[in-house]
């Protein structure tokens, strides 16, 4: 494992400007979702609140699909990563790369700002306890992939432009490393965000019933 971080923490100091760009546009999708739920009409914040009210009774009363969760969140984690990786193999792929960055943002700004606005000061609590154990290890995945797409996109286009043979698929043991390190760290989130997280969340609404 010190292995893979010594690749992961390689790849950062050697790409502070892509690491510096990809937080920024990660931030302003934090925002965009934060202002989304903020100039939502009554009526959408309405329904949205019967939605999470039915889920958290179907939480609540029912045995937690542990099975249905981790299908959920292999399929919506590791398809996110693996288009961010993809795209690195692509000219053109900068941009989007990008773009999915403030899309994983303002997801989670998003639902954070939901959950506080249809809880109140509870909700904060709930976004907490919902949000952060699983996607601190998601966003890192995210960070770390996006990366490594975004340099060997930029080498291939940089190789496009001057004609030059393609090294983009020349991957270092830093790199390596870094890849290995994701799939840890996905297979570590997807557990918590199974096994944890609807536990805490379970506990948590048990107790503001009560």
């Amino acid at each position: 494992m010190k292995k893979y971080l010594g690749g992961v923490n390689g790849a950062i100091k050697e790409n502070k400007g892509i690491f510096l760009c990809i937080l920024l546009f990660f931030l302003i999708g934090l925002v965009l979702g934060s202002y989304t739920v903020f100039y939502m009409s009554e009526v959408d914040k309405k329904e949205l609140s019967s939605y999470y009210t039915n889920f958290i009774g179907v939480l609540k009363n029912n045995p937690i699909n542990y099975t249905g969760i981790i299908w959920d969140s292999i399929k919506n984690n590791l398809i996110f990563i693996v288009i961010i990786i993809l795209l690195g193999f692509t000219i053109i792929g900068t941009p989007f790369i990008l773009i999915m960055d403030l899309i994983k943002g303002y997801i989670i700004g998003f639902t954070f700002s939901m959950l506080v606005a249809i809880m109140g000061n509870k909700g904060i609590l709930m976004a907490f306890i919902a949000l952060v154990p699983q996607n601190i290890v998601f966003i890192i995945c995210v960070f770390v992939s996006s990366i490594i797409a975004l340099k060997y996109s930029i080498i291939r286009l940089k190789t496009k432009v001057s004609q030059k043979a393609d090294i983009s698929s020349k991957f270092s043991k830093e790199y390596i490393n870094s890849y290995i390190f994701i799939i840890i760290m996905l297979v570590f989130g997807i557990l918590i965000e199974t096994y944890i997280s609807p536990n805490l969340i379970r506990l948590v609404i048990t107790k503001m019933i009560s």
